[in-house]
Protein backbone atom coordinates (compact mmCIF):
# COMPACT_ATOMS: atom_id res chain seq x y z
CA UNK A 1 0.00 0.00 0.00
CA UNK A 2 1.01 3.49 -0.66
CA UNK A 3 0.05 7.10 0.46
CA UNK A 4 0.38 10.61 -0.71
CA UNK A 5 3.19 12.30 1.51
CA UNK A 6 3.43 16.13 1.04
CA UNK A 7 6.83 18.42 1.59
CA UNK A 8 6.73 22.12 1.74
CA UNK A 9 9.57 24.12 1.14
CA UNK A 10 10.59 27.81 -0.23
CA UNK A 11 13.53 28.56 -2.67
CA UNK A 12 14.79 32.13 -3.82
CA UNK A 13 14.91 32.69 -7.61
CA UNK A 14 17.08 35.53 -8.31
CA UNK A 15 17.14 36.36 -12.38
CA UNK A 16 17.03 38.98 -14.53
CA UNK A 17 13.94 41.26 -16.16
CA UNK A 18 12.91 40.36 -19.21
CA UNK A 19 14.74 36.64 -18.87
CA UNK A 20 13.96 33.62 -18.91
CA UNK A 21 12.46 32.74 -15.00
CA UNK A 22 13.00 29.19 -14.21
CA UNK A 23 11.96 27.15 -11.20
CA UNK A 24 14.68 24.13 -11.12
CA UNK A 25 13.10 21.05 -9.13
CA UNK A 26 16.74 19.75 -9.26
CA UNK A 27 18.12 23.02 -7.62
CA UNK A 28 14.85 22.43 -4.92
CA UNK A 29 16.28 18.90 -4.46
CA UNK A 30 19.98 19.97 -3.85
CA UNK A 31 18.83 22.67 -1.84
CA UNK A 32 16.63 20.25 0.20
CA UNK A 33 19.31 17.52 1.15
CA UNK A 34 17.38 14.79 -0.65
CA UNK A 35 19.13 14.08 -3.70
CA UNK A 36 18.19 10.72 -3.34
CA UNK A 37 14.43 11.55 -3.23
CA UNK A 38 13.89 13.02 -6.28
CA UNK A 39 10.79 14.95 -7.46
CA UNK A 40 8.45 13.33 -9.86
CA UNK A 41 5.68 14.22 -11.84
CA UNK A 42 3.67 17.27 -10.04
CA UNK A 43 5.06 20.17 -8.21
CA UNK A 44 2.56 22.83 -7.33
CA UNK A 45 4.35 26.45 -6.62
CA UNK A 46 2.97 29.56 -5.78
CA UNK A 47 5.02 32.54 -6.61
CA UNK A 48 5.20 35.81 -4.43
CA UNK A 49 6.35 38.66 -6.67
CA UNK A 50 8.20 41.49 -4.96
CA UNK A 51 9.48 43.09 -8.22
CA UNK A 52 8.65 45.52 -10.64
CA UNK A 53 5.34 46.28 -12.45
CA UNK A 54 5.01 43.76 -15.19
CA UNK A 55 3.48 40.74 -15.64
CA UNK A 56 4.28 36.93 -15.80
CA UNK A 57 4.00 34.21 -18.04
CA UNK A 58 4.08 30.30 -16.64
CA UNK A 59 4.49 27.82 -18.84
CA UNK A 60 2.94 24.17 -18.70
CA UNK A 61 3.70 22.82 -21.86
CA UNK A 62 1.25 24.75 -24.40
CA UNK A 63 -0.90 26.15 -21.77
CA UNK A 64 0.24 30.19 -20.62
CA UNK A 65 -1.03 31.60 -17.65
CA UNK A 66 -0.33 35.41 -17.76
CA UNK A 67 -1.24 37.42 -14.16
CA UNK A 68 -0.11 41.12 -13.51
CA UNK A 69 2.43 42.12 -11.23
CA UNK A 70 1.81 45.34 -9.13
CA UNK A 71 4.91 46.88 -7.92
CA UNK A 72 6.31 46.02 -4.69
CA UNK A 73 2.89 44.04 -3.61
CA UNK A 74 2.88 40.64 -3.18
CA UNK A 75 0.80 38.91 -5.74
CA UNK A 76 0.10 34.97 -5.15
CA UNK A 77 0.22 32.82 -8.48
CA UNK A 78 -0.58 28.99 -8.64
CA UNK A 79 0.91 26.94 -10.95
CA UNK A 80 1.32 23.12 -11.70
CA UNK A 81 4.52 22.33 -13.16
CA UNK A 82 4.34 18.55 -14.68
CA UNK A 83 8.07 17.55 -14.76
CA UNK A 84 10.89 16.14 -13.42
CA UNK A 85 13.23 19.10 -14.20
CA UNK A 86 11.76 22.66 -14.33
CA UNK A 87 9.35 24.67 -15.08
CA UNK A 88 9.72 27.95 -16.74
CA UNK A 89 8.40 31.30 -17.69
CA UNK A 90 9.53 34.97 -18.88
CA UNK A 91 8.71 37.94 -16.80
CA UNK A 92 7.45 41.07 -19.05
CA UNK A 93 8.60 44.79 -16.58
CA UNK A 94 6.90 48.07 -17.65
CA UNK A 95 9.35 49.91 -16.82
CA UNK A 96 11.51 48.07 -19.84
CA UNK A 97 14.51 48.14 -17.44
CA UNK A 98 16.20 44.66 -18.79
CA UNK A 99 18.68 43.35 -16.93
CA UNK A 100 17.75 44.68 -13.59
CA UNK A 101 18.31 42.11 -10.98
CA UNK A 102 14.87 41.01 -9.49
CA UNK A 103 14.01 38.37 -6.79
CA UNK A 104 11.14 35.87 -6.39
CA UNK A 105 10.12 33.42 -3.73
CA UNK A 106 8.90 29.88 -4.85
CA UNK A 107 6.35 28.06 -2.45
CA UNK A 108 6.43 24.69 -3.62
CA UNK A 109 4.55 22.25 -2.77
CA UNK A 110 5.13 18.05 -4.11
CA UNK A 111 3.46 15.46 -3.99
CA UNK A 112 4.69 11.73 -4.01
CA UNK A 113 4.90 8.82 -2.26
CA UNK A 114 7.08 6.05 -1.23
CA UNK A 115 6.66 2.28 -2.77
CA UNK A 116 8.36 -0.29 -0.80
CA UNK A 117 8.94 -3.89 -2.02
CA UNK A 118 10.81 -6.51 -0.67
CA UNK A 119 13.56 -7.95 -2.74
CA UNK A 120 13.71 -11.56 -2.62
CA UNK A 121 16.07 -14.39 -2.98
CA UNK A 122 18.43 -13.51 -0.60
CA UNK A 123 17.20 -14.39 2.51
CA UNK A 124 15.41 -17.95 3.77
CA UNK A 125 12.70 -15.52 5.51
CA UNK A 126 11.89 -14.47 1.99
CA UNK A 127 11.19 -17.62 0.72
CA UNK A 128 7.54 -19.30 0.91
CA UNK A 129 9.42 -22.96 0.93
CA UNK A 130 11.45 -22.21 4.46
CA UNK A 131 9.13 -23.51 7.45
CA UNK A 132 8.23 -20.41 9.36
CA UNK A 133 7.75 -22.84 13.02
CA UNK A 134 11.37 -24.68 12.27
CA UNK A 135 13.44 -21.32 11.21
CA UNK A 136 16.34 -20.22 13.41
CA UNK A 137 17.98 -16.75 12.76
CA UNK A 138 21.19 -17.97 14.65
CA UNK A 139 22.19 -21.18 13.05
CA UNK A 140 21.37 -20.17 9.39
CA UNK A 141 23.45 -17.18 9.75
CA UNK A 142 20.09 -14.53 10.01
CA UNK A 143 19.24 -16.50 7.24
CA UNK A 144 21.13 -15.27 4.76
CA UNK A 145 21.23 -17.34 1.19
CA UNK A 146 24.48 -19.12 0.50
CA UNK A 147 25.00 -17.96 -3.34
CA UNK A 148 26.67 -16.31 -5.83
CA UNK A 149 26.58 -12.69 -6.57
CA UNK A 150 26.78 -10.46 -9.78
CA UNK A 151 29.47 -8.43 -7.82
CA UNK A 152 31.49 -11.78 -6.80
CA UNK A 153 33.73 -11.30 -9.86
CA UNK A 154 35.51 -8.50 -8.22
CA UNK A 155 36.55 -11.15 -5.54
CA UNK A 156 38.38 -13.79 -7.44
CA UNK A 157 40.23 -15.33 -4.43
CA UNK A 158 36.89 -15.74 -2.66
CA UNK A 159 38.21 -14.18 0.26
CA UNK A 160 35.31 -12.48 1.42
CA UNK A 161 32.38 -13.68 4.15
CA UNK A 162 28.86 -14.57 2.58
CA UNK A 163 27.72 -11.40 4.53
CA UNK A 164 30.66 -9.04 3.07
CA UNK A 165 29.89 -10.31 -0.41
CA UNK A 166 26.13 -9.50 0.05
CA UNK A 167 27.04 -6.11 1.41
CA UNK A 168 29.01 -5.45 -2.11
CA UNK A 169 26.07 -6.58 -3.26
CA UNK A 170 23.77 -4.15 -2.09
CA UNK A 171 26.47 -1.40 -2.59
CA UNK A 172 26.21 -2.41 -6.40
CA UNK A 173 22.24 -1.78 -6.03
CA UNK A 174 22.45 1.41 -4.90
CA UNK A 175 25.19 2.65 -6.97
CA UNK A 176 23.02 1.66 -9.88
CA UNK A 177 19.70 2.74 -8.73
CA UNK A 178 18.06 5.34 -10.59
CA UNK A 179 18.09 8.77 -8.78
CA UNK A 180 14.57 8.67 -7.06
CA UNK A 181 15.36 4.89 -5.90
CA UNK A 182 17.30 3.27 -2.36
CA UNK A 183 18.53 0.22 -1.18
CA UNK A 184 18.18 -0.58 2.38
CA UNK A 185 18.12 -3.69 4.81
CA UNK A 186 16.33 -3.78 7.98
CA UNK A 187 17.26 -6.01 10.66
CA UNK A 188 13.90 -6.50 12.59
CA UNK A 189 14.37 -8.00 15.77
CA UNK A 190 11.32 -9.02 17.91
CA UNK A 191 11.85 -7.77 21.99
CA UNK A 192 12.49 -11.01 24.63
CA UNK A 193 9.77 -12.62 26.48
CA UNK A 194 7.90 -10.23 28.45
CA UNK A 195 5.51 -10.46 31.56
CA UNK A 196 2.62 -10.49 29.63
CA UNK A 197 3.65 -13.15 28.03
CA UNK A 198 4.17 -15.36 31.04
CA UNK A 199 0.95 -14.14 31.90
CA UNK A 200 -0.63 -15.23 29.11
CA UNK A 201 1.08 -18.62 28.84
CA UNK A 202 -0.76 -19.20 32.65
CA UNK A 203 -3.86 -18.23 32.76
CA UNK A 204 -4.50 -19.29 28.80
CA UNK A 205 -5.17 -17.49 25.76
CA UNK A 206 -9.44 -17.21 26.06
CA UNK A 207 -9.04 -16.19 29.51
CA UNK A 208 -6.10 -13.32 28.76
CA UNK A 209 -7.57 -12.16 25.82
CA UNK A 210 -11.77 -11.25 27.48
CA UNK A 211 -10.27 -10.42 30.92
CA UNK A 212 -6.90 -10.63 32.25
CA UNK A 213 -5.31 -8.87 29.61
CA UNK A 214 -7.10 -5.59 30.68
CA UNK A 215 -5.78 -5.76 34.21
CA UNK A 216 -2.55 -4.28 35.32
CA UNK A 217 -1.53 -6.85 36.68
CA UNK A 218 -1.66 -9.43 39.60
CA UNK A 219 -0.40 -9.66 42.84
CA UNK A 220 2.88 -11.12 42.09
CA UNK A 221 3.68 -9.44 38.73
CA UNK A 222 2.76 -6.47 36.83
CA UNK A 223 2.32 -6.74 33.26
CA UNK A 224 1.37 -3.14 31.70
CA UNK A 225 3.90 -1.66 30.00
CA UNK A 226 5.55 -4.99 30.49
CA UNK A 227 8.98 -5.32 31.15
CA UNK A 228 11.39 -8.88 30.04
CA UNK A 229 10.99 -11.90 32.00
CA UNK A 230 14.81 -13.52 32.74
CA UNK A 231 13.82 -15.15 30.13
CA UNK A 232 13.44 -12.48 28.27
CA UNK A 233 16.81 -11.03 29.49
CA UNK A 234 18.33 -14.30 28.41
CA UNK A 235 16.72 -13.64 25.25
CA UNK A 236 18.45 -10.74 24.84
CA UNK A 237 21.81 -11.55 25.80
CA UNK A 238 22.02 -14.44 24.02
CA UNK A 239 21.28 -12.04 20.37
CA UNK A 240 23.78 -9.95 21.66
CA UNK A 241 26.46 -13.11 21.57
CA UNK A 242 25.44 -13.81 18.08
CA UNK A 243 25.83 -10.78 16.93
CA UNK A 244 29.36 -10.66 18.60
CA UNK A 245 30.46 -13.46 17.37
CA UNK A 246 28.85 -12.44 13.58
CA UNK A 247 30.52 -9.24 13.35
CA UNK A 248 33.83 -10.97 14.39
CA UNK A 249 33.44 -14.11 12.09
CA UNK A 250 31.26 -13.04 9.37
CA UNK A 251 31.93 -9.38 9.12
CA UNK A 252 28.09 -8.59 9.01
CA UNK A 253 27.20 -5.21 8.22
CA UNK A 254 26.27 -3.93 11.51
CA UNK A 255 23.56 -1.47 11.64
CA UNK A 256 24.39 2.55 11.02
CA UNK A 257 21.05 3.59 12.60
CA UNK A 258 18.95 2.22 15.34
CA UNK A 259 15.52 2.32 16.28
CA UNK A 260 13.10 0.95 18.62
CA UNK A 261 9.58 0.99 20.11
CA UNK A 262 8.46 2.96 23.35
CA UNK A 263 7.38 0.19 25.02
CA UNK A 264 9.38 -1.21 27.74
CA UNK A 265 10.27 -4.79 26.52
CA UNK A 266 11.89 -3.47 23.38
CA UNK A 267 14.14 -0.40 24.86
CA UNK A 268 14.98 -3.22 27.45
CA UNK A 269 15.98 -5.55 24.32
CA UNK A 270 17.91 -3.37 22.32
CA UNK A 271 20.03 -2.29 25.27
CA UNK A 272 20.64 -6.22 26.51
CA UNK A 273 20.80 -6.39 22.34
CA UNK A 274 23.25 -3.98 21.40
CA UNK A 275 25.44 -2.24 24.06
CA UNK A 276 29.37 -4.11 24.49
CA UNK A 277 29.17 -4.94 20.51
CA UNK A 278 32.43 -4.02 18.64
CA UNK A 279 30.48 -0.83 16.81
CA UNK A 280 31.96 1.68 14.73
CA UNK A 281 32.60 5.09 16.08
CA UNK A 282 30.70 6.90 13.83
CA UNK A 283 27.56 4.57 14.30
CA UNK A 284 27.03 4.07 18.09
CA UNK A 285 24.24 2.82 19.29
CA UNK A 286 22.02 5.73 19.90
CA UNK A 287 18.65 4.55 19.19
CA UNK A 288 15.77 6.72 18.30
CA UNK A 289 12.62 5.69 20.31
CA UNK A 290 9.37 6.29 17.08
CA UNK A 291 6.09 6.06 18.85
CA UNK A 292 4.58 4.22 15.28
CA UNK A 293 7.03 1.44 15.65
CA UNK A 294 5.12 -0.06 19.29
CA UNK A 295 2.90 -2.81 19.00
CA UNK A 296 -0.08 -3.05 17.69
CA UNK A 297 -2.68 -0.93 19.64
CA UNK A 298 -5.02 -2.47 21.72
CA UNK A 299 -7.27 -2.21 24.84
CA UNK A 300 -4.25 -4.76 26.77
CA UNK A 301 -2.48 -2.65 29.11
CA UNK A 302 0.81 -4.51 28.30
CA UNK A 303 0.45 -2.56 24.96
CA UNK A 304 0.00 0.78 26.97
CA UNK A 305 3.29 2.73 26.91
CA UNK A 306 4.66 4.51 30.01
CA UNK A 307 5.17 8.48 29.90
CA UNK A 308 8.20 10.00 28.32
CA UNK A 309 9.46 10.94 31.71
CA UNK A 310 10.21 7.29 32.69
CA UNK A 311 11.79 6.63 29.44
CA UNK A 312 14.02 9.60 29.14
CA UNK A 313 15.49 8.73 32.70
CA UNK A 314 15.38 4.96 32.14
CA UNK A 315 17.21 5.10 29.11
CA UNK A 316 18.97 8.72 29.25
CA UNK A 317 21.01 7.74 26.19
CA UNK A 318 17.97 7.15 23.60
CA UNK A 319 16.84 9.88 21.31
CA UNK A 320 13.17 10.39 21.92
CA UNK A 321 12.05 11.72 18.33
CA UNK A 322 10.34 15.09 18.15
CA UNK A 323 6.72 15.34 19.01
CA UNK A 324 6.83 12.30 20.94
CA UNK A 325 4.03 12.98 24.30
CA UNK A 326 4.41 13.23 27.46
CA UNK A 327 1.68 10.45 28.21
CA UNK A 328 0.45 7.64 26.15
CA UNK A 329 -2.60 9.56 23.49
CA UNK A 330 -2.86 6.77 20.93
CA UNK A 331 -3.81 4.18 23.68
CA UNK A 332 -7.52 3.40 24.85
CA UNK A 333 -8.85 1.13 27.25
CA UNK A 334 -11.32 -1.73 25.94
CA UNK A 335 -10.18 0.10 21.60
CA UNK A 336 -8.05 -1.43 19.46
CA UNK A 337 -6.76 -0.62 16.10
CA UNK A 338 -7.74 -2.82 13.03
CA UNK A 339 -5.12 -4.25 10.56
CA UNK A 340 -5.56 -1.42 8.19
CA UNK A 341 -4.83 1.33 10.33
CA UNK A 342 -1.97 0.09 12.00
CA UNK A 343 -0.55 -0.75 8.43
CA UNK A 344 -1.41 3.17 7.89
CA UNK A 345 0.71 4.06 10.91
CA UNK A 346 3.76 1.67 9.46
CA UNK A 347 3.31 2.87 6.25
CA UNK A 348 4.08 6.68 7.85
CA UNK A 349 6.95 5.54 9.88
CA UNK A 350 8.70 3.58 7.19
CA UNK A 351 8.29 6.84 5.52
CA UNK A 352 9.56 8.95 7.63
CA UNK A 353 12.96 6.31 8.36
CA UNK A 354 13.26 6.07 4.55
CA UNK A 355 13.15 10.32 4.02
CA UNK A 356 15.17 11.37 6.70
CA UNK A 357 18.02 8.85 7.43
CA UNK A 358 21.05 7.73 4.85
CA UNK A 359 22.06 4.86 6.06
CA UNK A 360 21.59 1.62 4.21
CA UNK A 361 21.72 -0.75 7.16
CA UNK A 362 19.53 -0.09 10.00
CA UNK A 363 18.04 -1.83 13.05
CA UNK A 364 14.19 -1.58 14.54
CA UNK A 365 13.91 -3.25 17.73
CA UNK A 366 9.88 -3.73 17.39
CA UNK A 367 7.36 -6.43 18.68
CA UNK A 368 5.62 -9.17 16.43
CA UNK A 369 2.27 -7.88 15.53
CA UNK A 370 4.14 -4.84 14.56
CA UNK A 371 6.57 -6.75 12.31
CA UNK A 372 4.45 -8.63 10.82
CA UNK A 373 2.34 -4.82 9.68
CA UNK A 374 6.03 -3.29 8.09
CA UNK A 375 6.40 -6.79 6.93
CA UNK A 376 2.63 -6.15 4.93
CA UNK A 377 3.59 -2.88 3.53
CA UNK A 378 6.92 -3.98 2.14
CA UNK A 379 5.75 -6.85 0.40
CA UNK A 380 6.99 -9.35 2.37
CA UNK A 381 5.39 -12.58 2.52
CA UNK A 382 3.90 -13.83 6.40
CA UNK A 383 6.22 -14.38 8.65
CA UNK A 384 6.05 -14.81 12.12
CA UNK A 385 8.55 -13.88 14.84
CA UNK A 386 9.15 -15.95 18.26
CA UNK A 387 10.25 -13.82 21.60
CA UNK A 388 13.44 -12.08 21.01
CA UNK A 389 14.16 -13.77 17.22
CA UNK A 390 15.43 -11.14 14.53
CA UNK A 391 15.31 -11.19 10.73
CA UNK A 392 17.09 -8.87 8.00
CA UNK A 393 14.95 -7.79 4.46
CA UNK A 394 16.30 -6.24 1.79
CA UNK A 395 14.06 -3.20 0.66
CA UNK A 396 14.02 -1.05 -2.32
CA UNK A 397 12.08 2.39 -1.87
CA UNK A 398 10.87 4.00 -5.05
CA UNK A 399 9.69 7.59 -5.14
CA UNK A 400 6.28 7.58 -7.28
CA UNK A 401 4.77 10.41 -8.37
CA UNK A 402 1.51 10.69 -9.89
CA UNK A 403 -2.15 9.07 -8.48
CA UNK A 404 -1.35 7.16 -5.60
CA UNK A 405 -3.81 4.84 -3.98
CA UNK A 406 -4.90 6.50 -0.10
CA UNK A 407 -6.79 4.38 2.58
CA UNK A 408 -8.50 6.57 5.26
CA UNK A 409 -7.95 5.58 8.75
CA UNK A 410 -10.21 3.47 10.45
CA UNK A 411 -11.80 4.34 13.85
CA UNK A 412 -10.88 1.86 16.66
CA UNK A 413 -13.34 -1.11 17.29
CA UNK A 414 -14.63 -2.11 20.72
CA UNK A 415 -12.64 -5.43 22.51
CA UNK A 416 -14.56 -8.30 23.71
CA UNK A 417 -14.31 -8.98 26.91
CA UNK A 418 -15.41 -11.02 29.74
CA UNK A 419 -17.30 -9.69 32.61
CA UNK A 420 -15.85 -12.35 34.91
CA UNK A 421 -12.65 -14.02 35.47
CA UNK A 422 -13.22 -16.84 32.97
CA UNK A 423 -11.78 -20.29 33.55
CA UNK A 424 -7.75 -20.57 33.99
CA UNK A 425 -8.04 -24.35 31.80
CA UNK A 426 -10.74 -22.82 29.29
CA UNK A 427 -10.21 -23.67 26.10
CA UNK A 428 -12.32 -21.74 24.21
CA UNK A 429 -13.88 -18.10 24.32
CA UNK A 430 -16.27 -15.87 23.28
CA UNK A 431 -13.52 -13.47 22.27
CA UNK A 432 -11.13 -14.10 19.49
CA UNK A 433 -7.49 -12.04 19.19
CA UNK A 434 -4.55 -12.63 17.90
CA UNK A 435 -1.69 -14.13 20.54
CA UNK A 436 -0.74 -11.54 22.63
CA UNK A 437 3.04 -10.21 21.17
Amino acid sequence: MSQYATENFKVEAIYYSGSRLVLNCLAMRRQLGIDWLGLTDQVTANLVWTGVPGSLDLLNGSDVQRVPLPNRKNVLMSASIDSTDSGSGHVYPNDEENHKIHKATVDARVIRYINYTTITGYFLQDDPSTNVTSFDFMTTNFGLINRTYVTDGNDPHHNLTQWQRFERQVSQFNRDAPHHTQYKLLYMGRHGDGYHNDAQAYYGTPAWNCYYSELDGNSTVTWSDAHLSPLGVTQALAVNAFWASEIECQKIPRPQSYYTSPLTRCLQTANYTFNGLDLPAKHPFVPEVKEYFRESISGHTCDRRSNETYIHDSFPSYMIEPGFTENDQLWEALQGETNDDQDIRSKKVLDQVFSTDCSTYISITSHSGEIGSILRVLGHQVFGLNTGASIPVLVKAQIVGGTAPTTASEPFTPLCTCTSPPSVTATTSVCSYPTPT
